[in-house]
């Protein structure tokens, strides 16, 4: 997305429009009836030099604001947002529909902004970067990240934006290409959830063939010797852990290498009812709350779920389940690279994935659980490339912990910052 701060009605480009700029500032009264005065936002929820907040919707009715972005829909994001709402939410497409229908926020709070083109992003289905430009004297650039998995292509495209006059529409055209140079901005507002040097992934899409072919070797009855199965089940059932919304793309590859269909709950289905059936047993893959994703878990779903398959495998997103070092092995826990030119040719920046790669945590004659380093944030590395490749007047964390990991944060992000690119 990419927005203008100016005075005037809230205005959105036509459907079929290339213009990508818009202009949303009208201000209303009384956004949240109460009768208690809630806490004021912290300063990186509020964008300077704009009447704009981001994820900002714990706090009441925050003075000056007249517009309220929401980057993604997951609950730390969205938090306060309810049907009283009464203020102006900006956001893309898939996050407008899900805050409608899901918290009944009126249609006309809720304002659907495409995006420049259609690509590949590596985050939650819906979830945008947002990019502020302020006109005046001095043109004031400003990136929100949201919760992303940064990549190579984030940075071409902002500074190919960055690079085009406000008086001109962004084409799809104008994105493409590999050489963009460094764009330049006043602020980056940054996902900082793994900024540690202990934090480092494999490449998603990795992780993702690995998991489907995990899973074929298993419906094909290839003997895994992790495996603790006696004799040979007659089917499987797969369950992948899922948020409200998230790791779709586990859920599709395995459903593509099974050439099965996908089974979810009510809740879930109305999320994504286009892949989905209403009768579990006709679906070898299932999508269950992160909560069932354990041994207890899985068989007490089988239980309540009796008669639809014999056998369950879970691969699981090990983020919750192990919350240390995502990449325990020595080889990867020197720290990275400080500078961008050695983070292309370092090994942890691009770790080798496969099959084999995969071990249970957790096994039983019926359930076996597979962690997974699937993550929708960006590495400690991926962070470093990203921050190194904006030329930055000033880097804000907007995951915030104990004040030893936001001084360690702000000290890794001062470093990059002040050496870019060399």
């Amino acid at each position: 997305m990419r927005c203008s701060a100016r005075s005037s009605k809230p205005e959105l480009a036509p459907e079929t429009s290339t213009e990508t700029r818009y202009t949303y500032l009208a201000q209303e009264d009384g956004i949240w009836p109460t009768s208690r005065t809630p806490k004021p936002p912290p300063s990186y929820k509020r964008m300077p030099h704009t009447p704009f907040t981001v994820d900002a919707f714990k706090y009441g009715r925050i003075a000056d604001c007249t517009g309220y972005f929401l980057t993604h829909f997951h609950s730390d994001h969205y938090g306060g947002l309810t049907r009283s709402f009464a203020g102006h939410v900006y956001c893309s497409r898939i996050t407008a529909n899900l805050v409608r229908h899901r918290l009944g926020v009126g249609e006309r709070h809720v304002h659907a902004l495409p995006m420049h083109r259609r690509c590949l992003v590596h985050g939650v289905y819906g979830a945008a970067l947002i990019l502020f430009e302020v006109p005046g004297e001095t043109v004031r650039r400003i990136v929100h990240t949201g919760d992303f998995r940064a990549a190579p292509l984030h940075v071409r495209q902002i500074a190919r934006v960055f690079a085009t006059d406000l008086g001109r529409p962004v084409t799809p055209g104008m994105l493409g290409g590999e050489e963009a140079g460094r764009p330049s901005a006043d602020y980056v507002y940054l996902d900082t959830t793994y900024l540690e040097p202990r934090y480092m992934f494999p490449p998603q899409s990795a992780v993702v063939a690995a998991v489907g072919e995990l899973c074929c070797r298993i419906h094909q009855h290839t003997r895994l010797p992790a495996l603790r199965i006696t004799q040979c089940p007659r089917a499987h059932l797969f369950a992948v852990g899922t948020y409200t919304i998230g790791k779709e793309k586990l859920l599709v590859e395995i459903a593509r290498r099974l050439n099965s269909q996908i089974y979810a709950a009510q809740d879930k289905r109305a999320l994504l009812k286009r892949m989905l059936v209403d009768r579990p047993g006709e679906a070898l893959v299932h999508a269950v709350s992160m909560q069932s994703v354990n041994m207890k878990g899985m068989a007490e779903y089988l239980e309540k779920n009796s008669g639809i398959r014999p056998h369950c495998r879970v691969p699981a997103h090990w983020l919750d389940a192990s919350p240390g070092p995502l990449v325990a092995q020595p080889a990867h826990r020197r720290r990275c690279p400080r500078r961008a030119r050695q983070l292309h040719c370092s090994p942890p920046t691009r770790l080798e994935f496969s099959v084999e790669s995969l071990a249970p945590h957790g096994s039983s004659d019926r359930v076996t659980v597979f962690p997974v380093p699937y993550s929708e944030h960006s590495s400690f590395s991926e962070l470093a490339q990203f921050v190194c490749g904006v030329d930055a007047q000033h880097v804000i964390p907007t995951v915030i912990s104990s004040s030893d990991s936001n001084r360690a944060a702000l000290a890794w992000l001062s470093h990059w910052g002040s050496r870019g690119l060399e």
